[in-house]
């Protein structure tokens, strides 16, 4: 007679193997058929999963999305966070720190867009279900990270912020989210033109704060 710990780690084992095929399922429905087209119950059908089981996983289709991305996502903010350089001008440690997110977006265009268009419909953190409020947190730390930068590099007298820090690094995150919209408008989104052009956009931005050089890029 299997033991109860056996018993709880086959459950858990069970309850991966349908995540892991609801991820691949809804991740290829996506893809094929765009966000919108998509049917979960076709992404059920192809995790052999009932429709049930699939929204234990993502509470709607918004939280589907969620869910496909949150991984990748995760994984990309803490490789952005690594990529910023120790010291130097605010702008060229904003693009280092964003350069990884544009190039899974040119990567994966189509999700993008989906993930990017529903972002702008909910109040951050407010709606849909785990996956969703898991996704909304992260932008948090996003917008987190570039006020760190910005305070940083008034500590090392790159920059005059004067006690907006949180202030300015909100403007500049929500400049970011707003242009990567526009730039996937693109049919075929390249990251080092969005990247050339939003640094520009900071530029223009933070210029006047700004002592020395305002970015060692152009």
């Amino acid at each position: 007679m299997e033991s109860a710990a056996a018993i709880v780690n086959l459950r858990e084992r069970g309850k991966r193997e349908r995540l892991r095929r609801i991820k691949e399922a809804a991740f290829e429905v996506f893809r094929l058929q765009g966000y919108d087209k998509a049917n979960t119950r076709e992404i059920a059908r192809r995790a052999d999963v009932s429709i049930g089981t699939l929204f234990v996983y993502a509470k709607d289709k918004h939280d589907l999305l969620c869910l496909v991305l949150n991984e990748d996502l995760d994984s990309i903010f803490e490789e952005s966070i690594a990529a910023v350089p120790g010291g130097g001008p605010a702008v060229d440690r904003i693009i280092a720190l964003l350069r990884p997110i544009y190039e899974y977006f040119a990567r994966e265009p189509e999700l993008a867009r989906a993930i990017n268009r529903e972002v702008a419909q909910f109040d951050r953190g407010a709606a849909g279900g785990g996956q969703a409020q898991r996704f909304h947190s992260r932008i948090g730390r996003w917008n987190g990270a570039v006020t760190s930068i910005l305070l940083d590099a008034e500590k090392q007298g790159f920059l005059r912020v004067d006690g907006d820090g949180a202030l300015l690094g909100l403007a500049l995150f929500d400049l970011h989210l707003a242009e990567v919209r526009r730039w996937l408008l693109s049919e075929a989104p390249d990251s080092a033109a969005g990247l050339d052009h939003i640094a520009g956009i900071f530029r223009a931005v933070i210029g006047g704060r700004a002592i020395g050089p305002v970015s060692g890029a152009r």
